[in-house]
């Protein structure tokens, strides 16, 4: 039994340790049932296409529910196979980073972005979907003309949705929206062709990490990353610990892979909480930009700017304002952080509430006769600046116009809301504000007749995050309505305020990862 058992893990291990490196025999196994080959070993239709990984992802998918494949093979069970399929499909038939950057919104899950297309393109595909999501394809010009020919066998009713059953849509199609797609998402590419070529950076090691988070404050983590053996090149364990302004000490534990040279996606729990990371590295490797949320409440979350941790070096000083005669928690991050922190003329430090290599959360107060603009904030070799301002007059709510979704009471999670205070001083921006209380109110007559504010959802005061009440017909309301709501977002900080507009709708139920 012992020998069994043995025999057992061996086998279990060898499958786990196995590296997640796809291969051009595993896309032939899966894919040469329905696609062609080519002279050149490449098959019909997928070698006409380029995406990013979540692209690649969901065409699988939709394989699967629409055509019934199951990808995977008698060694490598069906999952695994998934991952193996899109790490190499994104590897070799991916974006360039310059090709995807200006879409990265969508990539990062800012659900709450307004994006601006010229009404050739709006009014073609994104009136089903974002902007983002046809321009982070590429594809040759006969492939953007059967990406048509799909769409009218898929949905035949396309012609006759909104801005279609106005106007000649097939015609339109072909005629004017294909050759406008293959100019500007050509399959072909500059780009593409030296990224391919570019030697890729390897992302091991420790970053640190800084932002503002929804209902955390400013927060400061390291993050260490270690290659790891069980996926072969491109994954990584990840370790993680930080704090925030808000005195509350961070830790946890996860995993990374790397797309395309360049595409960071890490899972990770901290302080019990599931977090999904998505960023982009740099050419060089030294330094990542995007965005972490909380798993299933994709609009919790921060922006990201993490950079390698080398040398004594401060990334960031959060908040990076301050005014004259004013007190505030400062949090500087950054890497080799050793010796007492000094500020400029007229910044006092009032107390150190903590410090380490790679962080230093201090009080401290600016005094009145303070010269305005940059000074100094340094710790040991490292500096940086933090501004000095002669007020804040004005704040705006960030983001302007917002959605959030019922939910929670059933099969679906309600998708909350966060907002920010951005502060302002002489019509420039400062940043965030470190705090600022939060409430919501009708948007208009018609929301304070139906007391949607009574019935859409609570906004926490404190932290500016907005949740949803449950779906469904709610029998307090007229006419038994669900807990929709129109509101007025607003934040006040002394005596300035500003607001916002915040839709509370029903749920979705589809929430693929690229809208």
């Amino acid at each position: 039994m012992r020998l069994c058992l043995y025999i057992t893990l061996l086998a279990v291990m060898q499958l786990l340790s196995s590296p997640i490196l796809a291969s051009q025999e595993l896309l032939q196994q899966n894919c040469m049932g329905c696609h062609v080959p080519e002279e050149d070993g490449s098959l019909s239709r997928i070698n006409g296409q380029r995406k990013t990984p979540e692209g690649w992802q969901m065409t699988i998918r939709r394989m699967e529910t629409v055509h019934g494949i199951r990808v995977g093979n008698q060694e490598i069970p069906i999952g695994r196979s998934t991952k193996e399929l899109v790490k190499f499909l994104a590897d070799t038939q991916g974006l360039a980073p310059s090709e995807s950057a200006p879409y990265r919104y969508l990539i990062e899950q800012r659900l709450n972005h307004v994006e601006a297309f010229p009404d050739e393109e709006k009014y073609m595909c994104g009136r089903c979907h974002s902007g983002g999501r046809f321009a982070l394809q590429r594809r040759t010009s006969e492939e953007w003309e059967l990406l048509v020919h799909f769409h009218l066998g898929q949905f035949p009713t396309i012609e006759y949705q909104m801005y279609g059953r106005d106007r000649d849509w097939v015609d339109m199609a072909f005629s004017e929206t294909v050759p406008l797609l293959t100019e500007k998402y050509p399959f072909d590419s500059k780009a593409w062709t030296e990224w391919q070529q570019a030697e890729k950076p390897d992302l091991s090691g420790r970053w640190v990490i800084s932002g503002h988070m929804a209902g955390q404050g400013f927060v400061h983590m390291v993050m260490t990353a270690t290659a790891s053996h069980l996926g072969g090149g491109d994954s990584y364990e990840l370790s993680l610990s930080g704090t925030s302004t808000r005195g509350e000490a961070l830790s946890g534990s996860g995993k990374a892979i790397v797309y395309t040279g360049y595409e960071w996606r890490g899972s990770f729990d901290i302080n019990g909480t599931s977090m999904r990371m998505m960023l982009a590295s740099d050419t060089d490797g030294n330094a990542m930009t995007g965005r972490m949320y909380q798993k299933g409440q994709k609009l919790l979350g921060m922006d990201v700017n993490a950079g390698r941790d080398v040398g004594a070096s401060i990334a960031s000083v959060l908040p990076g304002f301050i005014g004259v005669g004013e007190e505030q928690l400062v949090l500087i991050s950054g890497s080799g952080l050793s010796g007492e922190v000094e500020f400029g003329d007229g910044i006092l430090v009032q107390e150190m509430l903590s410090a380490d290599a790679n962080h230093a959360l201090v009080r401290v107060k600016a005094v009145d006769d303070m010269k305005l603009g940059m000074t100094a904030v340094s710790i040991g070799g490292a500096s940086s600046g933090i501004k000095v301002h002669s007020g804040v007059d004005s704040i705006v709510v960030e983001p302007a116009y917002a959605i959030a979704r019922v939910g929670g009471n059933g099969p679906t999670a309600d998708l909350k809301a966060a907002f920010r205070a951005v502060a302002l001083s002489g019509g420039e921006q400062l940043g965030y504000l470190p705090s600022a209380s939060w409430r919501v109110e009708p948007f208009d007559e018609i929301a304070e007749r139906d007391g949607d504010a009574q019935f859409a959802g609570v906004m926490n005061a404190e932290t500016g995050v907005f949740s949803p009440a449950g779906a469904g017909p709610n029998p307090e309301r007229k006419m038994s309505t669900n807990n929709a709501g129109n509101l007025k977002v607003i934040a006040e900080s002394g005596d300035l305020a500003a607001d916002g507009q915040l839709i509370v709708t029903v749920q979705t139920w589809l929430d693929p990862p690229l809208r």
